[in-house]
């Protein structure tokens, strides 16, 4: 386990606002902090001489305020700036470290539109769904009509965060705006007719598929899938302990049964916590 260089340096008297994010820190811990929880909203204004300044003579850290230095003279990017410091004050894990690394990477010379996307898609691909949702839902509040390539991505990845909470109906609008939006993105309508498939009765479903010939390759297609997913659960651990758990209630052993029940849903409560844990900025 990694842990931070807890009271690394002094407590400054004077703030350092950090660029981009406009927030105030008094120590290594805070900037460390705003660095990770914001890395999707900076820019190459990440670090200048004026910060290096704050970290050598406020928080008395002339050891890393000189690395910082001797990297800028170099121009050195964003994202390594950002490295050297978490890794000098030991931020996070080495995992969490570099994560943030390439999130700055990826956004640092994008448009604010992209930058937000490329957030929400970080909270999304690390379990966050629920801050996810709300930030793809932002997004499109804010993207011009006329930028039908990027609209027609958000929706799709709410689309996807959706079925995460099991949301299908919502995730299907989604699927189908997509598509609308872009023709071309025949993952959208296949996620579309997914969601079709699993909520609608066999029946309605055939009919729906019917009505919609432009759609009937592709729903063959899909039924061949949800059939190799089922073939693949029923040799799944989970599929194995779920016949456990049946035998274990046809055969009355109550404690056995309530007792592995109970471990199941404390793993599913903490999942869910995790998926929609909110962190405030």
């Amino acid at each position: 386990m990694n842990y931070p260089n807890l009271a690394l340096g002094r407590y400054a008297e004077i703030p350092y606002i950090v660029p981009d994010a406009e927030v105030p820190v008094y120590c290594i811990e805070e900037l460390c902090y705003v660095l990770k929880e914001n890395a999707f909203l900076m820019s190459d204004k990440l670090c200048d001489m004026e910060m290096v300044r704050f970290i050598d003579t406020q928080l008395e850290l002339p050891e890393l305020a000189s690395e910082l230095e001797k990297l800028l003279r170099k121009n050195g990017s964003p994202s390594a700036l950002a490295g050297i410091i978490l890794d000098y004050a030991g931020y996070g894990s080495v995992k969490e470290r570099r994560e943030m690394e390439q999130l700055l990477r990826e956004s640092v010379d994008e448009e604010p539109l992209v930058k937000q996307k490329i957030h929400a898609d970080y909270l999304y691909r690390h379990g966050k769904y629920a801050q996810a949702l709300n930030e793809y839902a932002e997004l499109l509040a804010h993207i011009p009509e006329d930028n039908v390539r990027l609209l027609s991505e958000v929706h799709q990845h709410l689309g996807v965060a959706c079925c995460k909470i099991f949301n299908l109906e919502v995730a299907a609008s989604n699927f189908h705006r997509s598509f609308m939006l872009n023709p071309g993105n025949t993952e959208s309508i296949r996620m579309f007719l997914a969601c079709k498939r699993l909520m609608m009765p066999e029946e309605a479903y055939i009919e729906f598929v019917s009505a919609n010939p432009q759609w009937h390759d592709m729903s063959i297609q899909l039924e061949k899938e949800f059939g190799q997913a089922e073939q693949d659960y029923s040799h799944s651990r989970e599929y194995l302990d779920t016949q456990t758990l049946r035998q274990q209630r046809e055969q009355m052993n109550d404690k056995s049964y309530y007792d592995t029940v109970t471990v199941r849903l404390m793993e599913m409560k903490e999942a869910y916590r995790q998926s929609v844990n909110v962190i405030t900025r």
